[in-house]
């Protein structure tokens, strides 16, 4: 079975450790609790076994975990594995066979199957599917759609006061706490997104809803309080929020967007009914990242192009016929000359009065096309981080002269390869990663801030840091809320 650490953060598109090029990795959801892509397991083990000579055949014992996406023909291509038999993958010819030989039923769009094949000592072979979601983690699945029971008074917390763990930094005099399940009136540990109004109101997104922080009062909303829908999983997954300059909450709910006016939450689908069946709708259903500009336009980052929101009008801003490498958009800077930097999975584009530059591996120094953010210092910098592993992950920087910079393990003070987001606090820049904490960078300075110096949890995955009003800071990770007075 899988780690779970890394299903509860996987964002990486290779799920198991030996992996395999060749696969268009564009938009491409996981199975979760029944099989969409559907094969009779005796064509699976037909095929994954044609390739078998007769010794192997005789003689194979152990698991395969096959990572193979399925196109929306039917198609499949062999993306990652992990071996456990005794023999080595090379000799199982399994990429040749999985991606020329194995067909399975058409489907709406592409998907990642999980195959678990077992050959035992006595020759028989089984077959088994995993799926994954954020409440159960990974599973069994099976074709027969298997009803949820919500366990409400299991997800319910009990605390009617915080008290969250506190550290005192006696060399900077900063101020660290963690809130989370245990300690807090938090609903859940999963924090992805945050954001505070101009009154100083802390807002924050969990997989069991939004939490309010007013003057040290907190207010939860959830299926019991708004129209946010439950989803498959029996949970409020609310993944991104950003507050407008007239201090209204957007926030994507379980792939719905919602507007709260101080009142009332309301769905888009009611505050837009034209908008209902149009296409900008329906990418507002998929919501990477939401920002705002200093004009006060919202931005929204979907799996399918570039959505601003203007004077309360959705107009589609990167629609198919412009020369995006990829409408997979992760994020969006824009800098103090209205210069467009778009972050995508195929890559950077640069849009300067309707002129496009794309950066990839092919015509820039980029050690990968997945770029999860780009951000702008006060000195012009553009800071790129990318969300791969080892050698094609890390951080890189474009200076006011075109220059590149690439930062990895071995020449900078980055923690690990992976950088989720890069938030800018004038000319300081501050980067949430996957693994080993905080990293802080003021000039050629680099500080971590981890289990050692924070509270933030050890191997915790940073998903988003915010400023409040008084300087304060506001960090979400995979295991509670922290804060920092720290500058």
């Amino acid at each position: 079975m899988l780690f779970m650490a890394i299903a509860l953060t996987a964002k990486a598109q290779m799920i198991f450790p030996e992996k395999y090029s060749g696969c268009n990795t564009d938009m491409f959801s996981m199975e979760n609790d029944t099989t969409i892509a559907r094969v009779s397991d005796q064509v699976l083990i037909q095929v994954i076994t044609g390739g078998f000579d007769e010794k192997v055949i005789k003689h194979i014992h152990g698991i395969l975990s096959l990572q193979i996406l399925v196109d929306s023909l039917g198609n499949s291509c062999l993306l990652s594995l992990l071996d456990k038999t005794n023999y080595k993958s090379k000799s199982l010819n399994l990429k040749q066979s999985i991606d020329s030989g194995l067909h399975w039923n058409s489907i709406k769009s592409k998907v990642s199957a999980l195959v678990q094949i077992e050959f035992m000592e006595d020759k028989s072979i089984t077959v088994k599917r995993l799926g994954l979601n954020r409440f159960r983690g990974w599973h069994f699945i099976t074709d027969k759609v298997q009803p949820y029971i919500r366990n409400t008074d299991k997800l319910k917390n009990h605390n009617t006061t915080n008290t969250p763990e506190i550290f005192r930094d006696k060399r900077s005099k900063a101020i660290w706490k963690l809130y989370n399940f245990s300690n807090s009136m938090m609903p859940n540990n999963f924090v992805r997104s945050v954001d505070v109004d101009s009154k100083g109101v802390v807002w924050f997104c969990t997989d069991y809803g939004v939490v309010r922080i007013e003057n040290d009062s907190w207010t939860i909303f959830d299926e019991r309080n708004t129209a946010f829908p439950v989803n498959n999983t029996g949970l409020v997954w609310t993944t991104n929020l950003k507050i407008d300059n007239q201090d209204r909450v957007w926030v994507d709910a379980s792939q719905k967007l919602f507007r709260y006016d101080g009142k009332n939450w309301m769905n888009l689908d009611s505050i837009y009914p034209l908008l209902k069946q149009d296409s900008i709708m329906k990418s507002l259903r998929n919501v990477n990242d939401i920002s705002i500009d200093r004009n006060g336009i919202l931005w929204f980052c979907t799996y399918t192009g570039l959505i601003r929101n203007e004077n309360d009008s959705f107009v589609q801003s990167a629609p198919k016929n412009c020369p995006l490498p990829s409408f997979n958009v992760k994020e969006l800077f824009i800098d103090k000359n209205y210069i467009q930097w778009i972050a995508t999975d195929s890559g950077v584009v640069k849009i300067v009065n309707d002129n496009w530059t794309i950066y990839n591996t092919n015509n820039s120094p980029l050690p990968s096309n997945s770029v999860a953010s780009i951000q702008g210092d006060s000195i012009g910098n553009i800071w790129i981080a990318m969300n791969m592993r080892k050698q094609q992950g890390g951080l890189a920087k474009i200076d006011t002269s075109g220059n590149w910079t690439l930062y990895d393990t071995s020449n900078s003070g980055l923690p690990d390869m992976t950088v989720w987001k890069i938030v800018v606090d004038n000319n300081i820049v501050w980067l949430c990663m996957h693994s080993g904490g905080l990293v802080r960078i003021e000039g050629d300075k680099w500080s971590i801030f981890d289990v050692n110096n924070s509270t933030i949890p050890d191997g915790s995955a940073i998903f988003k840091l915010v400023n409040d009003k008084k300087g304060n800071k506001w960090i979400g990770t995979n295991k509670g809320l922290v804060f920092t007075d720290n500058e």
